[in-house]
């Protein structure tokens, strides 16, 4: 029932029940006026006022002081009324917002993780001159950028952005071990950052620990606290928000900002108004491990095959270990493809056997020389060894038989099996890997150490062997 004031007060009619004056009560907090039962039993009434305050208020209005804004104060504004649109419901919480408490705020402000850093090109310089200052004062940092520069994907860092750049999906068949989880994200940044672009680049887990995992790797390989340039989304936790350029989240996670896209979509057609959804502000797509073929994953890669002509600066790149390449290029219409060596790194088992010695005989056990803190001794080869070597050596290069010479890399995993030279030709393990054309192989080598420089008898290197054995993939 709504009432029309035409006086100072207004009683009604004294057969209302309790629950119709709690009503008006309500009514009347909801619309500034005051309200006050009196009498007693059956003549008990309700009385509604006029608040004399609103009067006061029209007139103090007059006086009121405009303030002028300067463009760049407007321009604040308009993005925070953008990201943070005052809807019907603000009003009911301003007059109940003291029992709700801060609370009822924080839901109904939006989540701008996925909202496009607002940085400009000397916030920019600035952090890629942080960045640079923190590399060459850390000595972790220098060590880890040396590191980062032997993993196989290291070389396709130019192929990988020149791609992105060129086409609006690309795919990375990359083999386990080759660094494209961790390094693919930051070529991007790099490489946006190196053009004094800002970026939201939107990387996707399978699973919640390993978004978690990989976005702290990332911040740890960058000298940087978790949250900052590089955060993460899961469900019922995060880090970050528009200032990160890096963002991991879950499958789920991203399905339901493509799913939210629609429903704003329609709101903001059935009220005329125009806006920009989270996907506007996204500039790269990364989703990671596609062949696992989730649920989650195959209605993303759907949705962003759909959506992709109405976003013209998105970028997809879906990466995998072991796929059809070819099956998911032909899906977005002949995408490149970018295929990058790997290698699986030397692994040794540990039984519970293993870790009750330590808890029982800290100072003494039989596996402190395995464990990757303890320092190696370094022990010369018996001729049972070098011989072992020799055999397996001449199998790799005349019969191209490969695995007995990696089962000795693997299980002694020392540098001087790294760098044995066959007692016949000379020949080193990287050499024999290298004139085969064994990228992989190489790789690994390389990254624990082995020495490039080193020549055969006929003062060849391994350089020299991929040279005369063409293997180009190997040059490169």
């Amino acid at each position: 029932m709504r009432v029309l004031v035409l006086h100072a007060v207004y009683t009604f009619e004294a057969n209302l029940s309790n629950r119709e004056r709690a009503v008006v009560h309500e009514v009347c907090k909801k619309m500034g006026m005051k309200s006050k039962s009196s009498g007693r039993g059956n003549q008990r009434r309700v009385s509604v006022y006029k608040n004399t305050k609103n009067a006061d208020t029209a007139k103090a209005k007059d006086n009121i002081t405009c303030l002028n804004f300067s463009e760049e104060s407007k321009l604040v504004l308009q993005e925070l009324f953008a990201n943070y649109p005052p809807e019907d419901g603000e009003f009911g919480t301003k007059i109940v917002g003291i029992r709700k408490g801060k609370n009822s705020k924080i839901r109904g402000m939006k989540d701008d993780i996925f909202s496009m850093p607002s940085m400009t090109k000397a916030d920019i310089k600035k952090r890629v001159e942080s960045l640079n200052s923190r590399i060459e004062k850390a000595a972790n940092l220098r060590q880890i950028v040396e590191e980062r520069s032997r993993l196989p994907i290291a070389s396709f860092r130019d192929v990988i952005t020149s791609s992105v750049d060129s086409h609006q999906v690309v795919l990375i068949s990359g083999e386990t071990g080759c660094g494209k989880t961790t390094q693919v994200p930051q070529f991007l940044l790099d490489h946006k950052w190196g053009k004094g672009e800002a970026c939201k680049i939107v990387c996707t887990q399978p699973r919640r620990i390993s978004a978690t995992s990989v976005a702290e790797r990332i911040s740890y390989e960058r000298g940087e606290n978790i949250g900052d340039d590089i955060g993460y989304k899961i469900r019922l936790e995060s880090k970050g928000g528009r200032n990160s350029s890096i963002v991991f989240c879950t499958n789920g996670v991203l399905l339901r900002v493509l799913v939210s896209r629609g429903t704003s979509r329609l709101k903001r057609e059935a009220s005329n108004k125009s806006g920009k959804d989270d996907v506007s502000n996204i500039t790269h797509i990364i989703v990671d491990e596609i062949h696992e073929r989730d649920r989650y994953s195959d209605f993303i890669l759907a949705i962003i095959r759909d959506i992709l002509p109405s976003y013209p600066h998105l970028r997809l790149i879906m990466m995998s270990a072991t796929l059809d390449a070819e099956r998911f290029s032909q899906y977005f219409g002949g995408c490149p493809i970018i295929c990058v060596p790997g290698f699986t790194y030397p692994v040794k088992s540990f039984y519970l056997e293993d870790v009750l010695s330590i808890l029982k005989s800290p100072d003494n056990n039989h596996i402190d020389s395995a464990m990757p803190s303890a320092p190696q001794k370094s022990h010369e080869l018996t001729e049972e060894d070098k011989a072992a070597l020799d055999e397996a050596i001449n199998l790799a290069w005349t019969n191209d038989e490969f695995d007995t010479l990696l089962d000795l890399i693997y299980s002694e995993g020392t540098p001087k099996v790294y760098n044995h030279h066959d007692s016949l030709t000379g020949l080193t393990p990287l050499m024999v890997f290298a004139g085969k054309g064994r990228v992989g192989d190489v790789c690994m080598l390389l990254s624990v150490g082995a020495d490039c420089h080193s020549q055969d008898k006929n003062g060849l290197t391994a350089l020299d062997w991929a040279k005369r054995e063409n293997q180009q993939e190997t040059l490169k």
